[in-house]
């Protein structure tokens, strides 16, 4: 049997309740490629054709993104609130990637570039809970950051989940519910407050 590690691979592998398998190299690359959600779908299409051919994996998660998307859909892009995502606020560094900058969209908001910090409506922060906790308290004093609409309207968001972003296509579904959850708080409520993500209270 040929080595991979993948995570993506290992949670198909999990839900088709398929045996150990042999991996192309091939896919394993593919996989590590994944930069849309078209991307993904089209990965899994060819992974389940290999393996499990009469699985509608593919099309089950696309009726549930189509779900957001179609809630969504009224709501004019300038009206969208604005996210930016960091992996760290010490020095502040984004988390990104064209799959999570596509996801950001599809939950109902406008991925920003670090450069434009200053327009975060809502910030995202995935990092090391212990060391963030420390660091945020002097971060939203700063004379840079303490002025952005994210910070003065006590929009600060803490992702919970360990490996949040870190694999194209894993969990996808999830991580595209807690950006809902967030992002467009008045359509989607799906369970992960308090688990996957919280608010940092400003208060």
């Amino acid at each position: 049997m040929l080595e991979y590690k993948n995570a993506l691979i290992d949670e198909l592998v999990e839900k088709l309740n398929l045996q150990p398998i042999s991996i192309e190299p091939a896919l394993v690359q593919s996989a590590q490629d994944i930069a849309s959600f078209e991307d993904l779908k089209l990965f899994i299409e060819r992974f389940t054709h290999m393996h499990t051919p009469a699985s509608n994996l593919a099309e089950e998660l696309e009726e549930e993104v189509d779900i957001l998307v179609h809630k969504l859909k009224f709501i004019p892009t300038e009206t969208r609130p604005k996210v930016l995502l960091l992996e760290n606020i010490d020095p502040a560094s984004p988390l990104q990637s064209a799959l999570i900058t596509e996801s950001i969209r599809i939950a109902g908001g406008v991925p920003l570039e670090i450069q434009e910090y200053k327009d975060a409506d809502i910030l995202l922060i995935k990092q090391d809970e212990f060391l963030l906790y420390g660091q945020l308290p002097q971060f939203i004093q700063q004379e840079e950051w303490s002025s952005i609409p994210a910070i003065k309207n006590n929009k600060i968001y803490i992702i919970k989940k360990d490996d949040f972003a870190n694999v194209p296509g894993k969990d996808y579904l999830l991580e595209l519910e807690i950006l809902a959850e967030i992002i467009q708080p008045k359509y989607f409520i799906f369970g992960h407050h308090g688990v996957d993500w919280i608010n940092f209270d400003l208060g």
